[in-house]
């Protein structure tokens, strides 16, 4: 799975799959989320810093750090991770929440070897596009070795370069 690949403000993504039998929530997410059951994956980003916390890493410092791991909140464990610095989405944290900030260019998290397939699966994404075209994606979901678009699902704005959010591939 590959969390975008273009510049965009995220704040927190969920997969739930019905086919899908999930462990309790992490004690460190948001305690806001009353219905966790088929929860797969939960990335959320004000969360992160309690995450960070919990499993002795050293809390992001807003706008000023790219985080190396983004935690998985739905107790499976799936986290996110980035080894290469310069790949890494810029972390921020201003008066109205907790964000990812994206480059456009190379800036992406991602896991391997999630061990489950997905079916029945609902996907929510919280995020603020600032650019869009040229196959962007919010998040992608591929089996291993082969392409998104053939083995998984991609949520991308497609080819067409827009000032607008104008579609959804």
């Amino acid at each position: 799975m590959i969390l975008s690949r273009f510049a965009f403000l995220a704040s927190s993504f969920a997969v739930v799959s019905a086919s899908f039998i999930a462990h309790a929530a992490e004690p460190w997410s948001d305690a806001r989320l009353a219905v966790t059951n088929g929860l797969a994956l939960w990335f959320d980003v004000s969360r992160q810093n309690a995450a960070r916390g919990s499993l002795s890493f050293a809390p992001l410092q807003s706008w000023r750090d790219a985080p190396d791991y983004f935690f998985d909140g739905s107790g499976n464990r799936r986290h996110l991770a980035q080894p290469i610095l310069e790949a890494r989405p810029r972390f921020r944290q201003d008066f109205d929440g907790a964000k990812l900030s994206f480059d456009g260019t190379n800036d992406f998290l991602a896991a391997t070897s999630l061990g489950t397939a997905f079916a029945d699966t609902t996907l929510f994404v919280v995020g603020a596009p600032a650019t869009n075209g040229d196959f962007r994606a919010l998040v992608a979901f591929n089996a291993a070795g082969q392409n998104d678009y053939t083995s998984g699902v991609n949520f991308d704005f497609g080819s067409a370069i827009s000032s607008t959010l104008a579609r959804i591939n």
